[in-house]
């Protein structure tokens, strides 16, 4: 399975931040949800993004595991101040619809989209509100609304922006892509999802979770080209949490022969170290249900894990592992909660099941980039 689940530090570093003000951001939407809205929020993505991650969080807050992503807001300080500041002004986290992010971690920049749906939440007046609570709590307001060019926007740290696409959407983008998002809202130029990423999206099953869909970056796969992982250039997958987590990966490599070879090596890897399993506490059902397979030039590894099996995780592996690596390996290096299973990368990694999480992509919700939204 190793080879399939590639860390590299990529992109990490800048989205740990505010990893958990992002799915404080998201949860500022009233309770009412109406649909139709997740379609549009993927086309707002520009071509130039090299990763999309795509969360139905509507469907998600259905699941037991969603529990945990609540428990991981109320960890950290701030996020838990913006989720009390959006609740006095009549906004709940019940209400969100799906989370997008686009990243093109190759850039100078670091180029990044966030857009956030659920009905409400690009009402001017409650994001007004929320400003004002957090300014009341913290002694400064996480952004300022003014109009640029005919558009409400959203005057972030760091130059970095926010635009009320409409009542029910904001969309947050890195200071590199302002123009190129506000393009996006106003129907020109070309999506992620119909551009670059198209047959990679299609690749993902969109009807989950969680979906995600990229391309490594070049100096990714360099330090891949002398390893068994040599050739994989892109990953897709999805992640389903309807009765526990389910999780599908696709890794494109650069033609048929070396996706069987791939496969060939994953498979006698897995098959070599699967006899452990029991000993370290993974359930056998969870051994038994991990498949390898291969199409065209794709090798994919799926692995599902019921509630039972997750329960035995959390109560044998998870403590083995904090305490062979310790909480702050996951987490961020400057004092904030660790995220278990944040991606180290661009390519998502398998969560530490049971445990709170904020989004990420393998995990079934995202990370946010560093300055997508207020601190």
């Amino acid at each position: 399975m190793g080879l399939l689940c590639v860390q590299p530090s990529t992109i990490s570093r800048p989205m740990k931040r505010t990893a958990a003000v992002v799915t404080v951001f998201a949860f500022a939407s009233v309770a009412a949800c109406k649909g139709g809205l997740a379609v549009q929020d993927e086309k707002l993505v520009p071509d130039a993004a090299k990763l999309m991650v795509h969360v139905d969080v509507k469907s998600m807050a259905k699941t037991k595991l969603f529990e945990d992503v609540k428990t991981g807001v109320n960890q950290d300080k701030d996020a838990k101040e913006t989720v009390e500041a959006a609740k006095e002004c009549n906004l709940t986290p019940e209400g969100l619809q799906s989370v997008t992010i686009g990243v093109d971690a190759a850039s100078a920049s670091n180029s990044w989209i966030v857009i956030v749906s659920g009905a409400g939440l690009g009402d001017e007046a409650k994001l007004s509100c929320i400003a004002g609570k957090v300014k009341e709590k913290r002694g400064n307001a996480p952004f300022e609304i003014q109009e640029k060019d005919g558009k409400k926007v959203l005057s972030l740290e760091g130059g970095h922006v926010g635009y009320i696409v409409d009542a029910d959407t904001v969309a947050l983008a890195s200071s590199g892509w302002a123009g190129a998002v506000r393009d996006r809202i106003d129907g020109k130029g070309v999506s992620a999802i119909e551009g670059g990423l198209k047959d990679l999206v299609a690749r993902a099953d969109r009807s989950r979770h969680v979906w995600f869909a990229g391309l490594l970056p070049e100096d990714v796969k360099s330090s891949l080209s002398s390893t068994p992982a040599s050739g994989i250039k892109d990953v897709s997958g999805s992640v389903d949490l309807t009765s526990g987590l389910a999780i599908w990966l696709a890794a494109g490599t650069e033609s048929a022969e070396r996706a069987k070879a791939l496969h060939d090596e994953a498979k006698q890897q897995f098959d070599n170290i699967k006899g452990m399993a029991p000993m370290v506490g993974i359930p056998q059902g969870v051994v038994d249900s991990v498949k390898f397979g291969t199409k065209d030039a794709t090798v994919t590894m799926e692995v599902a894990m019921s509630e039972p099996d997750l329960e035995v995780i959390k109560d044998k592996v998870a403590p083995m592992v904090n305490q062979n690596h310790g909480a702050a390996d996951v987490g961020a290096d400057d004092g904030e909660p660790a995220v278990p299973g944040a991606p180290e990368g661009a390519v998502p990694a398998a969560p530490v099941p049971g445990q709170p999480t904020t989004p990420n992509p393998g995990a079934g919700v995202p990370v946010a980039p560093e300055g997508a939204l207020p601190k």
